[in-house]
């Protein structure tokens, strides 16, 4: 979308938010919250450690997407997938060793949120107001 453009620059990071899975597998799907923790008009998810199945499912769950993320992947959240979608990650548990025979686990899943662009910060950029009334918030 040629409007959000211009929130992927580093000049609307609003956020650098790390995720620890601490050993959970699956963080379930959840839409973010433009006005509280899930603020961002763009979302950008570097898997940092382990890889992932990365879940998309409409309100409606009539339409879902999957996709694999490896460790040092990204992927976006913008546009209609971002306020229309909900999304969940779930763990590899490769239940590997690691180069000093111990148990490795993508279990221990590390990423980074980067926060681009806030709902509502001034006239021009999106209001959190129909993303709130579609998810039922308001």
């Amino acid at each position: 979308d040629e409007g959000l453009r211009k929130y992927l620059d580093m000049s609307q990071l609003v956020a650098a938010q790390p995720n620890l899975h601490q050993g959970q597998a699956l963080l379930p799907n959840h839409v973010d919250h433009p006005t509280k923790d899930g603020f961002g008009i763009i979302i950008v998810t570097i898997a940092i450690k382990g890889n992932a199945e990365i879940l998309l499912e409409t309100r409606e769950r009539d339409e879902k997407a999957v996709f694999h993320l490896n460790e040092g992947e990204v992927y976006m959240l913008s546009g209609d997938v971002r306020d229309k979608c909900s999304h969940g990650v779930l763990a590899d548990d490769d239940g590997g060793e690691d180069k000093e025979g111990k148990r490795s686990s993508s279990l221990e899943r590390e990423s980074l949120n980067l926060r681009f662009g806030l709902h509502g910060l001034s006239k021009d950029d999106p209001s959190p107001d129909v993303l709130l009334k579609y998810w039922n918030w308001d």
